[in-house]
Parts: C-alpha cells; structure tokens; sequence
C-alpha cells in the first residue's frame, strides 16, 4: 500500500514537472516570486533601518518624488536636492510625480516620507482582472507619438485620446520618422491628422533620427508634465533621448542607496527638462492606454461629441442605428467626421467585448 502510494505521488509530481505552464500561470509565478522578493528586501531595509525618534528628525518639508523604488523613493527637495527616503508605515500608495510631505533624519541624512498631498491626476495600468497599478501622478500633458510604419488606426489614437480627455490631460500628436515620409505616405498622414487638427490638437511632425522638429516639441513640453505613449516601434523611446541627454539618462537609471550600493530604477522616473517641464517616462507609462473605462462615459471622451450628449430621443441610446440620435445626425450633417464616430463604436464594440 505504502508503495503504491509513494508511486501515484510521484508519478503526478513527474506529470506536473512535465506540463507546460500557461502564460497566466507564468505570469502568476512571477508575480509572487516578485512579492517574495519585494518583502525579502523590506523585511532587510527594516531590520537595517535605526527606530527613528523625534529629536532624529528635521522639520516637515514639501517634496516631489522622482523615482520610486517598492520600498524607499528618491525625494527632491525644494532647492534641487535629492534624499533618499523611506516610506512611513500605513502611508498608502506613492507613486512618480506624488507632491509629498517628509522629514530629514539628521544622523543619516536620509528622510522618511509622512504624507502625499491631493494629487491632479493619477495615471493607472491593469496588472490583472479588476485591479489596477498607479505608475505617475500629476501628470497633465499625453504626448501621443504616431509614424508612417507602423501605420496607425485611426481608433488607436482615438483610444489614446479618449484616455487623455478622461483623466484630463492636454494631448499632443506629433508624428515621428518625418524623414522617411514618401509625397505619397506625407499626404496620406496629413489627410489622417487633419481630423484632428479641426479638434484643435496640437501637431508636430519630428525626427530623432535627423532631429529635427524637435524645437517645436520642446516648447510643447515647457511648463507641463508630460508621457510619451503610442503603439510600439513609432519611436518614443528615441524621441526620450533625444530631449533627455545621455548622460542623465544613465546617472539616473542607477540611483545610489548609501551602504546598499546601486540599485536600478526599474519603475517610472521623473526628469527635468532643459527648457522647462517634466517628464515621467518608462517602459509601463508609455503603455499606458485606456482601460476599465465603463462604457457609458466613452462618448464624452470625443471632444466634439459632447454638445450632442443626451439630446438623443433614447436615454440609453447606443448611437449605433437609432432614429433621432444626435450624433448620427451631427455626422449625417457633416458636423462630426463620420470616422470618429466609426471609432467610437468600434471602441465600444472592444470595450463590451471584454
């Protein structure tokens, strides 16, 4: 009996070895080697870190969060100066762009954080069904980056716009790779973009190859705070450096931890920019796209769908072939550009979908 158990025992840990995992059950893997690793981390820094009295600690000074590492952040101070600080418990979430409250240790010359204030704006992606992971506040400017290849659908950038109207953001387009335009392809954009230039979106056609546009960019970044997003291969992570020289780049993607030596900022990051404005970028901000948007609010992220809302005969209408719908009459008439609203529903048809 003993035998025949020990068999059948490992006879399913063979089968299980043997079995190929999932993605969803690679993901999941991973997701809790992470966790394990982010509380093996926790568990040194605060077997590391000395009990903090009130005589240890400075007076409480507003801050900004430029990098934010699972379980300590880099804070900038008001004159330029960046501290690194811990997080004091039950604080919540903090995340790139925060505008924070903290206190300098006086033996260490390292701080702990006691308060984020109000944020503008919280920016969040899907890390599994349901849930949502922030990755930058405060930001209030989406440079959405286009190109000629990979050409772009008209309902990715109307998606990326959406999220922008929805969570308040000025958006931008500016088409890179300029300088692999062919008469015919220029033409072919001009005519894309042109629907939205009549939205009054901005538009800056670039170039990081050849540099070129990038004045023009520049100042559209001046005194906002900014992320790049678009499909992959349009170029913003080479748009990225161009306005952030090289040099800052790598000094900031190693960001020193006293006696806990270099440690790599893998989350987003929040740089200055020379000729004024912010910019919090990443690998996980570019992504950032619309989600978990109920399907009732997508209309209102149509800019010029908005006078037309609620003057449908139907409550409920689902401005698909209804009579006496605004908006196909507004796009009947000219009004709305029939491919907008081709978008919209199409976007609804996703989002519903899912």
């Amino acid at each position: 009996m003993l035998y025949c158990r020990l068999k059948l025992l490992f006879g399913c840990q063979l089968f299980m070895a043997k079995r190929k995992l999932s993605d969803r059950q690679r993901a999941r893997v991973q997701q809790m080697q992470q966790r394990r690793l982010h509380k093996a981390e926790r568990n040194k820094l605060n077997a590391e870190t000395p009990v903090l009295s009130e005589s240890d600690l400075g007076a409480e000074q507003d801050g900004l969060l430029i990098a934010f590492y699972g379980v300590y952040a880099d804070i900038e101070d008001q004159h330029g100066s960046v501290y690194r600080c811990y997080l004091r418990q039950n604080l919540g979430t903090v995340v790139t762009g925060d505008e924070i409250v903290w206190r300098l240790n006086l033996r260490t010359n390292e701080g702990v954080i006691i308060a984020v204030k109000s944020r503008r704006t919280l920016l969040t992606r899907p890390t599994a069904p349901g849930k949502a992971k922030a990755i930058a506040a405060n930001v209030d400017q989406m440079i959405l980056v286009v190109a000629s290849q990979p050409k772009p659908a008209i309902n990715m950038i109307d998606s990326y716009l959406v999220a922008a109207e929805l969570n308040q953001l000025k958006a931008t387009i500016v088409c890179n790779k300029s300088d692999l335009l062919s008469a015919q392809d220029h033409q072919e954009l001009l005519a894309l973009l042109a629907i939205y230039q009549q939205l009054n979106y901005p538009l800056i056609f670039a170039s990081a190859h050849i540099q070129t546009g990038l004045d023009d960019l520049q100042q559209q970044l001046k005194n906002h705070t900014s992320i790049f997003v678009g499909q992959s291969g349009v170029g913003k992570s080479s748009l990225v450096a161009k306005l952030l020289p090289a040099e800052i780049v790598k000094v900031d993607t190693l960001s020193p931890v006293g006696d806990h030596g270099m440690h790599t900022t893998t989350g987003a990051r929040l740089y200055h920019l020379a000729n004024g404005g912010h910019l919090i970028d990443s690998p996980g901000v570019r992504d950032f796209k619309l989600w978990d948007i109920a399907p009732e609010k997508i209309a209102a992220g149509f800019i010029e769908f908005r006078d037309y809302l609620g003057r449908c005969q139907f409550r409920d209408c689902k401005h698909e072939t209804e009579k006496k719908c605004a908006l196909l009459q507004a796009a009947a008439d000219g009004i709305i550009h029939p491919t907008r609203l081709k978008s919209y529903q199409r976007i609804l048809a996703i989002l519903q979908a899912a």
